[in-house]
């Protein structure tokens, strides 16, 4: 097949590379901080070159999914061009309760915090080891 002689390829392949060039040399980072505090665990996410419907969070099982997305103007076939831009998973420890799990918007910073159930281990404790080769 002759992808030059392939006007709609062609057409969307540059598209594609269009909305590529934005995110790559329009789109600022995504800074990311985890703050371990007394009673709860606090995720903070910020990037002020995206809109408030690129941020994702996925809550399923153990786990907790963060997901930016760069949308972009131009579509292919009516459907929009969406670009991952930031992506992280976090594993959801035993001692936060999970029903409890909130995500906030303050002054262009997102905040999950993850209130923590109380059952963590107060002090350290020695594990022995047990010989299992006799």
């Amino acid at each position: 097949m002759n992808f030059l002689k392939n006007k709609a390829l062609l057409k969307n392949l540059l598209l594609q590379g269009d909305a590529m060039n934005t995110v790559n040399g329009g789109v600022s980072a995504t800074s990311y901080e985890i703050l371990n505090k007394e009673h709860e665990i606090v995720i903070k996410l910020k990037n002020s070159s995206v809109s408030e419907e690129s941020f994702h969070f996925i809550l399923q099982n153990n786990k907790l999914y963060i997901n930016v997305l760069y949308f972009s103007d131009k579509k292919i076939e009516g459907l929009p061009l969406a670009f991952p831009i930031f992506t992280q998973q976090y594993d959801i420890p035993y001692y936060v309760d999970a029903e409890g799990i909130e995500a906030l918007h303050v002054n262009d910073v997102y905040e999950i915090h993850l209130p923590k159930n109380g059952k963590t281990a107060e002090r350290p404790r020695r594990l022995d080891i047990k010989n299992l080769n006799d």
